[in-house]
């Protein structure tokens, strides 16, 4: 079950994070309620039956930035991320964002093709970004919907069956 993270889900996406991150990567306890408390921004959690997984990122005037998503080790390749990722949309599409972007470290294959299998499209790299020479394909998403009680969670699984799965990277971007 997805649904808005609580300020009593911060320990649970702690625990994530320190499962998740090298230690120079994770986020900090400071930085994590600020996600949760910040106006325009928004922290989804996996309940399986305790957090498995997070998603959030905020909305700066029509595009939405994704800023993390983790899933627990014990949960990986069961479908968390992409239900995740579906309700970050849906809350997008939904605030008024016409795009998401995001960056994902270049050497990250499964959250690569996770991007690309929803339509997201490599725009640009961002060298180093990550330290120790990782770097950044920074990755967007065109939101739109086709009718009005669309959904972007339908929308975007429709899609990820096969439409966008053959997509490559920008030109002169190399493959996630």
């Amino acid at each position: 079950m997805i649904r808005p993270a609580q300020r009593t889900d911060l320990g649970s996406i702690m625990a994530l994070e320190q499962e998740a991150f090298e230690p120079t990567q994770r986020w900090s306890e400071p930085s994590w309620l600020g996600e949760l408390t910040q106006p325009n921004h928004r922290v989804f959690v996996s309940i399986n039956p305790d957090v498995d997984g997070v998603v959030c990122g905020h909305i700066v005037a029509n595009v939405a930035d994704l800023n993390r998503i983790t899933v627990a080790n014990r949960s990986r390749r069961n479908g968390i991320g992409r239900e995740l990722l579906a309700a970050f949309c849906d809350w997008a599409l939904g605030a008024g964002a016409a795009k998401i972007m995001l960056e994902v470290a270049c050497d990250n294959v499964a959250a690569g093709e996770l991007y690309r299998s929803y339509g997201f499209i490599n725009v640009g790299l961002r060298a180093n970004y990550y330290g120790c020479g990782i770097d950044a394909c920074v990755m967007q998403l065109a939101l739109e919907v086709s009718a009005p009680s669309s959904s972007c969670a339908l929308r975007l699984r429709a899609v990820s069956q096969d439409r966008y799965t053959g997509l490559r990277p920008a030109p002169g971007q190399r493959e996630v």
